[in-house]
């Protein structure tokens, strides 16, 4: 099932079996050599590893206990990405020949292997209009900076129509 991170954001986290709320969903950190997840970043400052997440279920992450929520500097996985390149939201997106696409502005996780499957980087004018939208795929990222990320040329000609583009057909 595939999710956009948008969409995510604030997603409950319970105990697995009961009602208690213990967090609820602010990041999804993704190792950008392999997209595979790495942390999910909680209120209260906690981290999650995936390896601790149940199935995203009738909107909520579940956990098998609370003691899975720990300090960010403990999870070692995460301590190994540089905190620039943890954000992937907002970053520039460039062609490997130097053109500039636009910005991510969502990302799409399949949700049955939480790794990350597409990004919605969208061109703007004047900060509130949008010109160009493109779906991406994490197999057109050739490399994740500090300061961008970096596609295939072949990418600059996949363009979404504005008007036509809303969530369910981005879905697809």
């Amino acid at each position: 099932m595939k999710k956009w991170f948008t969409d995510l954001i604030g997603t409950p986290i319970i105990l697995r079996r009961t009602p208690f709320k213990i967090g609820r969903l602010l990041e999804m950190v993704v190792n950008p050599d392999d997209g595979s997840l790495v942390a999910v970043l909680t209120t209260g400052r906690k981290a999650i590893a995936p390896i601790d997440l149940g199935p995203f279920e009738r909107g909520v992450f579940t956990v098998r206990e609370a003691d899975v929520l720990i300090k960010p500097d403990e999870l070692v996985r995460l301590e190994t990405i540089p905190k620039a390149k943890r954000r992937l939201l907002g970053k520039h997106v460039i062609t490997k020949s130097g053109q500039r696409l636009g910005r991510v502005y969502d990302l799409a996780f399949d949700m049955d292997t939480f790794s990350l499957i597409q990004l919605l980087a969208s061109r703007k004018i004047l900060i509130f209009w949008t010109l160009q939208k493109r779906i991406l795929s994490f197999q057109d990222i050739i490399e994740i900076t500090e300061e961008a990320v970096v596609v295939k040329d072949s990418c600059a000609a996949q363009r979404i129509r504005v008007k036509k583009l809303a969530k369910s057909e981005a879905q697809a």
